[in-house]
């Protein structure tokens, strides 16, 4: 909630919780107030009148990003832990840009492209189904080329010429995870589970 202070002086945004208040502390650039609590659905369209990024239709709004085309070195230095013996450094030079998914496609997402299909795949796969907000698993490398086949043909309208939805390539995919670092992690050289799930972890 929002609250005036009493002298005027400052307007102070935060929530209140078993009576204790915590307040926002930054800098804000764009305030609206409205008369009632918006839906999930007027939330989801106000940001994506306001992102930069592009959304797909079909595949129920699957956000992805814009890549700047650079040059970054792929593998990993021969003292790194863990290091696999076909993780050689290269140079590697992307000199085009590129969209890459900003999330795993979800399970929404995917029974939206798939419902239908004519390839007898089900639309919902997943060994935790009902999620729609969580990863699709369960979709192997044959599926997801006809996942791409029926997307393809329903943006087909919506894609510059030359265009197509694909799997990022090795070199895309590290770039991109990398994001302009050169650690063993795009966060650092160390891991724990303050940073990601991982299997050694117990949490993975």
């Amino acid at each position: 909630y929002a609250q005036q202070i009493l002298d005027g002086s400052n307007f102070r945004i935060g929530r209140h919780n078993d009576n204790a208040n915590h307040w926002y502390v930054g800098l804000i650039d764009d305030i609206r107030i409205y008369d009632r609590a918006l839906s999930a659905e007027e939330v989801g369209l106000l940001y994506r009148a306001e992102s930069p990024n592009y959304f797909v239709d079909s595949a129920k709004d699957l956000e992805m990003i814009w890549v700047e085309p650079g040059t970054f070195t792929m593998g990993s230095p021969v003292d790194e832990p863990g290091r696999q013996n076909d993780e050689n450094q290269t140079e590697v030079t992307l000199t085009r840009g590129f969209y890459l998914g900003k999330y795993e496609v979800t399970q929404a997402q995917y029974e939206a492209v798939m419902t239908g299909n004519g390839y007898g795949l089900s639309p919902t796969p997943s060994n935790w189904p009902n999620n729609p907000n969580r990863p699709v698993d369960k979709v192997s490398y044959n599926d997801l080329q006809k996942f791409l086949t029926i997307l393809n043909q329903s943006e087909q309208s919506n894609l510059p010429e030359g265009w197509a939805y694909v799997l990022p390539t090795e070199a895309e995919w590290e770039y991109a995870c990398r994001a302009g670092t050169t650690t063993t992690y795009s966060w650092g050289d160390e891991i724990n589970t303050s940073f990601a799930n991982y299997t050694s972890s117990g949490n993975g």
